[in-house]
């Protein structure tokens, strides 16, 4: 008789407890053979933590020493879990990812466990909503010797890309942080011995978090609201931010360093913010190119800023169009003016007696009519 090791013996008996046990074969017809499984002490710290041990009508059993687990990870296919522990939020997960409608789902410890492969897999997550994702660790299916397989749905594994999921906003927002840490570090940092804000983990989560968006020509920071854009001043960015920062101070109480919310902090992050939000105007250009275009003449003559408002105005309210505010078309028009007819601002321009700011060699085409209530002129006398 062939010597065999307590380390073989050990492993054909595992073999034999996996293969005499019916429920784990159900669910290797729909996860594959080739899944890999092992036997683990129930407790193991490879299972995540609330699926450890095994509740049988919410009672945990004293007698359960070892569980039959899926191993997630390398040589799993890209397999990956969600689980939930409510029934209402299971049926908001399926009515909002179509494609989990017919999927396989297992039960544990009290935990609907929807099984997929993605081609995404971000780390464990844990939330203590009652969410979790899992990519990595060992996943409890069954006991040795069971005879019925712990299953809700007998469906077919499920193949999906990450990024099309629909997710609960919890879990949406530990994604975020996720994939913020590990782009630009832990979000709190040690600083001379003190716990500090990491600034670009904070400006890029407060940026994704309030869909802010910032636009340089402008100036300003904006948001979207239904299919328009409204302005979000210093003062309104400031109260948002604080409240963004207060959030997150209350979700996690013992780790927030609360000397990081004043106001001189809230600035600092704002000033980031224009970086990390800085976007290249989309926006309706409200026509001031086509404007420019048909009532700006490069030549002799000169016209103020105002002039040129009041006259942008009037072309934009007899189109029907919607025109930038005063303060943001006087911020762009020299820059736009520089770039398309190669003019630079004077700080000279006379009228009735003063000195206005405007440009020099331009005048205002009379191909579409007078310009607004008759009123701006062009002259050949620098003076004028």
């Amino acid at each position: 008789m062939k010597y065999r090791s307590p380390t073989e013996i050990g492993a054909a008996v595992k073999i034999e407890m996996l293969e005499g046990t019916p429920a784990l074969q159900a669910i290797r017809r729909r996860l594959g053979s080739e899944v890999p499984v092992t036997i683990l002490n129930a407790y193991d710290k490879c299972i995540p933590a609330g699926l450890r041990g095994i509740l049988v009508n919410d009672v945990r059993e004293p007698w359960a020493r070892e569980v039959i687990a899926v191993a997630l990870g390398e040589g799993s296919g890209d397999l990956a879990v969600v689980a939930c522990r409510s029934a209402k939020d299971l049926a908001w997960f399926r009515q909002h990812n179509p494609a989990f409608q017919n999927c396989l789902i297992t039960l544990w410890n009290g935990w609907a466990l929807l099984w997929l492969r993605s081609d995404a897999r971000p780390k464990n997550l844990v939330v203590r909503e009652g969410w979790m994702w899992l990519t990595r660790g060992a996943i409890p299916v069954s006991w040795p010797g069971q005879s019925q397989a712990l299953i809700h749905t007998d469906e077919e594994l499920v193949q999906v890309c990450f990024a099309q999921l629909q997710w609960p906003p919890v879990l949406s927002d530990a994604f975020r942080v996720l994939r913020l840490a590990e782009k630009y570090g832990p979000c709190f940092r040690q600083r001379r011995g003190r716990k500090v804000l990491n600034d670009s983990f904070w400006a890029n989560w407060l940026v994704e978090t309030s869909g802010i968006c910032y636009h340089p020509k402008l100036r300003e920071f904006r948001t979207r609201t239904d299919n328009s854009t409204e302005t979000v001043g210093l003062d309104l960015m400031i109260r948002l931010v604080s409240e963004l920062l207060q959030n997150a101070a209350n979700a996690m109480p013992e780790s927030f360093p609360m000397s990081e919310l004043k106001l001189s902090r809230i600035r600092q992050l704002i000033r980031l913010m224009k970086v990390v939000a800085s976007v290249q105007s989309h926006l309706e250009s409200a026509a001031l190119k086509p404007y420019s275009l048909a009532r700006l003449t490069p030549g002799l003559g000169a016209l103020t800023t105002a002039e040129i408002w009041l006259d942008y105005v009037s072309y934009c309210n007899g189109r029907k169009l919607t025109p930038y505010t005063r303060g943001q078309f006087l911020r762009i028009l020299p820059a736009h003016l520089r770039e398309l007819f190669g003019l630079n601002k004077s700080h000279d321009i006379r009228r009735q007696g003063r000195q206005k700011r405007g440009f020099r060699g331009l005048g205002l085409s009379s191909a579409l009519g007078p310009p607004h209530c008759g009123q701006v002129q062009t002259s050949t006398n620098d003076s004028a």
